[in-house]
């Protein structure tokens, strides 16, 4: 009776830390596919559908298989890319870069650093400035003073 014992208090330990929100080690699941290993996935990773400025990401977390360094995924597919060959949509007066500035110019702050970070985003098209997450001619920008 004792030999039974032992197995099912390891079951029931199991399906305990997995309706904990938590999953088997990678060793106990099938193996990623290429160009992903195992690790935690966060809901706002960056991935090629959402790159856009003001697109929105849930705040969740889970383990499975994430894009290795360098990769994103793709759009549709979930294929690991480079961050050069996303196929991101990018909203009216916008375009992809893999590497845009992460100071863009907006209504109300038009002059920007030139020496700010970058990375994979849709930026505004030359002649566009940022009004909240559209991008409009700089003469479309809202006055300031009419309140």
């Amino acid at each position: 009776m004792v030999s039974l014992r032992i197995p099912v208090v390891f079951l029931v330990a199991v399906l305990q830390w997995q309706a904990d929100g938590y999953v088997l080690p990678p060793s106990a699941v099938s193996p990623c596919p290429p160009n992903r290993h195992y690790g935690i996935i966060r809901g706002c990773d960056l991935r090629c559908d959402l790159v856009d400025l003001g697109s929105l990401c849930t705040y969740h977390e889970y383990w499975g298989c994430r894009c290795n360094a360098g990769l994103i995924p793709q759009s549709g597919t979930g294929e690991c890319v480079k961050p050069e060959d996303c196929n991101a949509i990018c909203g009216p007066n916008k375009h992809y870069e893999p590497c845009g500035s992460t100071c863009q110019p907006e209504c109300g702050n038009p002059n920007v650093p030139s020496n700010c970070g970058c990375s994979p985003r849709c930026v505004c098209d030359e002649g566009y400035i940022l009004s909240g997450f559209d991008c409009v001619k700089i003469t479309d920008c809202p006055d300031p003073n009419s309140n």
